[in-house]
């Protein structure tokens, strides 16, 4: 179910207000654009989600889980606004590609640039990197070419996203865990049906991150656009 969907299905159990009233009220357009959002046909952004989420009584991740990863990333660094203006405060995170973290457990600083790397504000440990999403396997919540931040030292929850390798491939998924005769089952969902899940019942999985914070430049869906996947 992607965002809009979501959005409709809450909707058609929350609304009081017809859709041109609804539009009006909470400033989102009128009644035609706000059907536009039901149906599709306009595709959602953070401040149209936050105004649906207030007039519906709901919170935006209920609506788009991928749009609150991003509320919440800007609301982290809107507070430590005085951290971003401290430059020994912002950590310098390497970019790193899928040969690079199959072959590497770290990168040394030296070989940082800006070419490579990214500049965060979050208070990450030693390790963290960042990884650009080169498939659709996680459609519709992150996109091809969303940039993404990982802690590689923190451990996986169920329901954290993780980047993990797996037969030699590195893929990023959904991860959950259950109690399989005495062992801990962990198995890696993709959010698109056309890719598949994978198991450690199988193949060894080593989990290489977990996701910290989306990065997403509008309208850039092709990762050679954004600089390519880096080799260190």
């Amino acid at each position: 179910m992607n965002d809009n969907e979501r959005l409709r299905q809450i909707w058609e159990q929350r609304h009081e207000l017809s859709q041109r009233e609804f539009g009006k009220r909470f400033e989102i357009g009128t009644g035609s654009a706000v059907s536009h959002y039901l149906t599709g046909r306009s595709p959602l952004n953070l401040s149209v989600v936050i105004k649906f989420a207030k007039g519906l009584g709901c919170t935006v991740e209920e609506i788009s889980p991928s749009l609150a990863l991003l509320a919440k990333s800007a609301e982290t660094l809107s507070n430590k606004v005085e951290e971003i203006n401290s430059v020994a405060l912002k950590q310098r995170l390497p970019i790193l590609s899928d040969d690079y973290l199959l072959g590497h457990a770290t990168i040394p600083e030296n070989q940082l640039s800006e070419k490579n790397s990214i500049v965060s504000s979050l208070v990450l440990t030693e390790g963290a990197f960042a990884w650009i999403l080169p498939d659709q396997s996680m459609e519709p919540e992150f996109l091809m070419g969303d940039l993404l931040l990982f802690e590689s030292k923190e451990t996986a929850r169920p329901s954290s996203f993780v980047l993990a390798q797996h037969n030699n491939r590195v893929v990023f998924r959904k991860y959950t865990e259950q109690a399989w005769e005495e062992k801990l089952v962990f198995s890696l969902k993709p959010l698109n049906p056309d890719y598949p899940t994978v198991s450690n019942l199988t193949k060894e999985i080593k989990i290489l991150g977990v996701l910290k914070e989306l990065r997403r430049v509008f309208g850039v869906r092709n990762p050679n656009r954004m600089g390519g996947v880096f080799d260190i």
